[in-house]
């Protein structure tokens, strides 16, 4: 009897070591899928949102100061000269190499 209450004892002593660290392993695997997806999502996502949003707005507005003509679609040139200006690709490759780096 007094040897299975040991053996009970010690096997308790090991899961409560070991369970941790999988849980551990396991909620840190989780924190870091769950940033990856989120940060692309908000990446991809978010520019394209506001994007459609500044079209909408545009749309609205260019309709409401038409006096009864027809509900006409902007030229792609109108649509683009509401974007901000492109300076450069430098942060573009900034951004990249700094990515390269970290993995």
């Amino acid at each position: 009897l007094p040897d299975s209450l040991v053996h009970v004892a010690l096997s308790r002593i090991q899961l409560w070591f070991m369970n941790p660290f999988q849980k551990l392993q396991e909620t840190l695997a989780a924190l870091l899928i769950t940033k990856q997806i989120v940060g692309n999502f908000s990446e991809i996502l978010g520019p394209t949102i506001i994007s459609w949003a500044k079209v909408y707005l545009l749309k609205r507005n260019n309709n409401l100061t038409q006096d009864n003509k027809s509900s006409e679609k902007l030229s792609q040139v109108e649509t683009e000269s509401e974007k901000p200006r492109y300076e450069s690709s430098f942060d573009d490759y900034l951004e990249m190499f700094i990515q390269v780096e970290k993995s």
